[in-house]
């Protein structure tokens, strides 16, 4: 799944056929619609069912633990399929605007089996990968 909101006419005529065939890309057109102003709220709802309002409570009230972060005991969806034994994965490619490390506490606990966090860290700052991050291509 990729949260991408990207504009039906930044794809040419085949590239979208290729991804709605090969990766069943789903697109809203005018169904989908936002919970709040930027990226967090509306990811918040789409991995829980329910509001960052009610994601702070229940992360709160589910906190044990303090030497772990709120986010460690939020009701992410990907709890759900851990307990029915499916493998859970969640990555991003930018780590310096990640959804749960951007102005938020992040985790301490791996969340979920394949967590590509810190593989993407040290891809980061790597030096000679680091310089050219923000760079485009010569063409």
């Amino acid at each position: 799944m990729d949260t991408l909101k990207v504009t039906r006419g930044s794809f040419t005529g085949a590239s979208f056929i290729l991804l709605r065939r090969i990766v069943q890309l789903i697109v809203c057109g005018v169904y989908c619609s936002t919970v709040g102003e930027n990226t967090y709220p509306n990811i918040v709802a789409l991995l829980s069912g329910i509001t960052e309002t009610e994601m702070k409570a229940e992360c709160l009230k589910n906190a044990r633990n303090k030497h772990l972060k709120e986010e460690d005991f939020c009701p992410w969806i990907w709890k759900l399929f851990a307990e029915a034994n499916y493998a859970t994965s969640y990555s991003e490619d930018r780590v310096d605007i990640a959804m749960f490390n951007f102005k938020k506490t992040g985790f301490v606990k791996k969340p979920v089996d394949f967590y590509l966090r810190p593989f993407m860290l040290g891809v980061y700052y790597h030096e000679p990968y680091h310089q050219n991050f923000h760079r485009r291509p010569k063409v």
